[in-house]
């Protein structure tokens, strides 16, 4: 996938028209495939996970920009995480 084509993907799933979002949307993913780097895992988006992954991190850090990490946020991700970990190694 293209940059523009992962940037439109994101903004789809999470239902953002326009491109008045789409720099806090960029900066919003570099920060979650940082954070799927630093759980051990390849950021690779011909693996649905990690478009899914770095999705939810997207929306959750737009809908609630002041929760920086927390049970709640870790939790979301753990499974997912472990999924693509797996995925990878295989």
């Amino acid at each position: 996938m293209t940059e523009v084509e992962i940037l439109d993907a994101i903004k789809q799933d999470l239902r953002i028209d326009g491109d008045d979002m789409d720099n806090i949307v960029a900066r919003k993913k570099v920060v979650a495939e940082e954070y799927v780097r630093n759980a051990g895992c390849k950021v690779d988006y011909d693996n649905p996970l990690c478009l899914e992954i770095v999705t939810r991190f997207v929306g959750r850090q737009i809908d609630n920009p002041e929760i920086e990490t927390g049970v709640e946020t870790g939790m979301q991700f753990v499974g997912l995480l472990e999924q693509l970990r797996l995925s990878q190694e295989g």
